[in-house]
């Protein structure tokens, strides 16, 4: 209880002191101060947080709730050029030991990972940064591809994702068709009915689809600035993914439920993240040759699968 109340009162004092904040400087996407200063409060936010969920995470939801309503916004609407700093760089590295604590303290708990999750997401840029090198950028994206490593390497990674919902054991033709495309095919009935079985969820599906999203979410991350990644570790992530793809269309059964089309998404994620690696040599495909050599040669053919997408 005790606990509780000081969490109420923690948050009410950041909401006055982001007020407060708000009034006292210009919303002018040029100010480096309150840029700044808004670096800084969503530091404190964020590490308020992984206190509370270290030792106290029945008193978590406050924190949660003002990270996931007010820091997440504020984080989204930075424009891409406030993206390349060391301070920014910084909010990312406290983003990250979020991650940690969710991973390690509360790997099954879905709230908690939703929360983790919907904050990284808001931290890429909205176009690739093609830029110059800077030493702060460099680390933090190194920073971000060993956490999108070590999500992959997790010990609970392969049993949340082989993970395949009871409430599909009976839909017709599901996980039967080698058809990884967003289509209402396996859904439809001899009547033509949408089975609602199907669009259903239990809480291991929304484990798996936080799991498969947050994974996603390391990846484009990576991808935005992957002019600031080492060849070699590039290299490193790209073959971390390529073994996941048979565990991900091994447990993929082609209806429009959450955790499959997390799968879904996720694979072609991978696929394009991976040809993009590839156009550095000279004999990747291009243009429009792309879509025909995935269809014929890419990840998701090679496991038996035909990408219709």
């Amino acid at each position: 209880m005790q606990d509780a109340w000081d969490m109420q009162r923690r948050r009410s004092m950041c909401v006055m002191q982001t007020i407060a904040l708000l009034m006292a400087v210009e919303h002018d996407m040029a100010n480096t101060t309150y840029w700044s200063a808004l670096y800084t409060f969503c530091n404190k936010v964020m590490q308020g947080t992984c206190r509370v969920l270290r030792k106290s995470p029945n008193a978590a939801s406050p924190c949660l709730e003002l990270l996931d309503s007010y820091v997440g916004e504020c984080l989204a609407a930075l424009p891409d050029e406030a993206r390349t700093n060391a301070d920014f760089a910084q909010v990312v590295q406290v983003a990250l030991q979020l991650l940690k604590i969710g991973l390690k303290h509360h790997p099954g708990d879905v709230v908690i990972l939703r929360v983790v999750r919907r904050t990284l997401a808001a931290l890429p840029p909205t176009v690739p940064y093609e830029g110059p090198a800077i030493q702060a950028l460099q680390a933090m994206v190194e920073d971000v591809a060993l956490w999108l490593q070590r999500l992959v390497l997790h010990s609970r990674f392969d049993t949340v994702v082989q993970h395949r919902s009871l409430l599909r054991s009976d839909v017709p033709w599901s996980g039967q068709l080698n058809l990884p495309i967003t289509t209402l095919m396996p859904l439809v009935g001899s009547e033509g009915e949408v089975d609602a079985c199907s669009m259903t969820s239990d809480s291991g599906d929304d484990l798996k689809a936080e799991w498969l999203t947050m994974l996603e979410v390391l990846l484009d991350f990576v991808g935005m600035f992957r002019s600031q990644l080492r060849a070699d570790t590039l290299g490193e992530v790209g073959e971390h993914l390529r073994r996941i793809i048979p565990s991900l269309l091994g447990a993929y059964s082609g209806t429009l439920s959450r955790d499959d089309c997390a799968s879904l998404s996720l694979c072609l994620a991978i696929e394009m993240f991976v040809h993009s690696t590839a156009t550095c040599q000279p004999e990747a495909p291009q243009g429009h040759d792309f879509g025909v050599s995935c269809m014929l040669h890419g990840l998701i053919a090679k496991q038996g699968y035909v990408r219709l997408l």
